[in-house]
C-alpha cells in the first residue's frame, strides 16, 4: 500500500510513544496540584494527565503526591487518638462551671487538644484566664505529655502566686508529679471536672492566629498571637 501511494513505510506505522521520566511526572503532578490551588486529588489529576496524553494509575499518582506532601484541602484527615486513660485522682471541682470571674487570675482553665500540621498532628495546651478570656499560657508539641502542660504553665507572663484556682479536665497529662510539684510550689489548688462533664472550656471568643509552622528541623516552631479587649496589668 505504501508503494502504491508512493509514501515511506515509516509514515504508515505508529511511532512508539516516548516514556515520560519520573522527574517529568513529578513536575507535571505538582504543577497541576498548584494550579488547582491544592483542590485536586489523585482522581482529577489523573484526568488532567490523560488530557495531556499521559496515562498513569491512581496508585502511582497518590504515591508521588505523598512523596511531596500534596494533600487536597478537601481531603478529610481523621485523627486517631491514643487513650492513656483518665485522671482518677480524688480532686474536687470547686469551680462548678462558674466561668465568669470578676478578678484577674482568680481562676485559670486549661485544656489539651490536637491540631492538623501538614500530614500529621500536633498537640496544643492552652491556659485561659477566666477574668477576660485571655490566653495567657500556651505550648505546642508532638506528644500529649505532662511536659507539654508544664511548658504552658511556665509560659504564663504573670506571677503564679496570684492564681487561686487551676482547673483542668481528666486527661492523663494533668495527672503527673511534674504538674503537682509546680502547683504545690505556688500553692495553687488543682481542680478537676466531674467525669460526666464532657467539656470544661468556655467559649474562647479570642482571635488566635497561627502564623507559622516550621517542620524543617524536625520540631515545631510556631508564633501565636492572642488579643483580648480587656487586659489586666
Amino acid at each position: 500500500m505504501c508503494r502504491w501511494f508512493k509514501i515511506p513505510r515509516s509514515s504508515y506505522y505508529y511511532k512508539a510513544v516516548k516514556p515520560v521520566s519520573e522527574a517529568e511526572l513529578e513536575k507535571n503532578i505538582k504543577a497541576i496540584f498548584l494550579e488547582s490551588k491544592a483542590r485536586y486529588g489523585a482522581r482529577k489529576i489523573k484526568k488532567c494527565l490523560e488530557n495531556e496524553g499521559i496515562q498513569l494509575s491512581h496508585r502511582r499518582i497518590r504515591r508521588i503526591m505523598h512523596r511531596f506532601n500534596l494533600v487536597s484541602v478537601y481531603q478529610k484527615a481523621a485523627f486517631k487518638p491514643y487513650s492513656k486513660g483518665k485522671n482518677e485522682a480524688a480532686i474536687p471541682n470547686h469551680l462548678a462551671r462558674q466561668f465568669h470571674q470578676e478578678k484577674p487570675l482568680k481562676a485559670l482553665v486549661t485544656d489539651l487538644t490536637y491540631v492538623r500540621v501538614g500530614n500529621g498532628w500536633a498537640y496544643v495546651c492552652l491556659i485561659i484566664n477566666l477574668f477576660n478570656r485571655e490566653i495567657i499560657g500556651l505550648s505546642v508539641g508532638w506528644y500529649n505529655t505532662a511536659e507539654l502542660v508544664k511548658q504552658a504553665i511556665q509560659s504564663i507572663p504573670y506571677a503564679l502566686i496570684k492564681v487561686k484556682l487551676f482547673h483542668s479536665d481528666r486527661g492523663k497529662a494533668f495527672d503527673h508529679t511534674l504538674i503537682d510539684d509546680m502547683l504545690e510550689a505556688f500553692r495553687i489548688p488543682a481542680l478537676l471536672v466531674k467525669q460526666v462533664v464532657h467539656t470544661t472550656m468556655p467559649s474562647l471568643k479570642v482571635p488566635i492566629v497561627l502564623s507559622k509552622w516550621n517542620l524543617s528541623t524536625g520540631g515545631i516552631t510556631t508564633a501565636f498571637t492572642a488579643t483580648s479587649t480587656t487586659r489586666h496589668p
